[in-house]
């Protein structure tokens, strides 16, 4: 049976003044059996964030889905392999690949 562990970028809203996407509070949130763990993207800069998901690509992460968490507030999906030795999806320290992140919480 394959196990796998997930997260999801988030924070992302629709500006429908200039009909594109809006980095507010955008975050990594990575689910585990005991919680939330939430790494915050440390610029609220469109680049930092798509340099986000480029790392959690290359990192194995595969997209699998996008919707929205409140009315303009949209997440994306992501997925992978949960590796033997680890339960912890977050294992990068603070850091989703090279992007520096602001700080991390644990909900749960």
């Amino acid at each position: 049976m394959s196990q796998w562990e997930y997260c999801a970028v988030v924070g992302i809203f629709n500006s429908f003044q200039n009909r594109h996407l809006s980095p507010k509070f955008p975050a990594v949130w990575y689910f585990a059996p005991g919680g939330i763990q939430i790494d915050e993207i440390k610029s609220k800069d469109v680049q930092a964030v798509t340099q986000t998901i480029a790392r959690l690509g290359e990192e194995g992460w595969e997209m699998v889905g996008c919707g929205n968490l409140e009315v303009a507030e949209h997440a994306i999906y992501f997925k992978r392999r949960r590796p033997q030795d680890s339960t912890d999806p977050s294992r990068d320290n603070g850091h989703v690949g090279d992007t520096e992140v602001a700080g991390s919480a644990r909900l749960g």
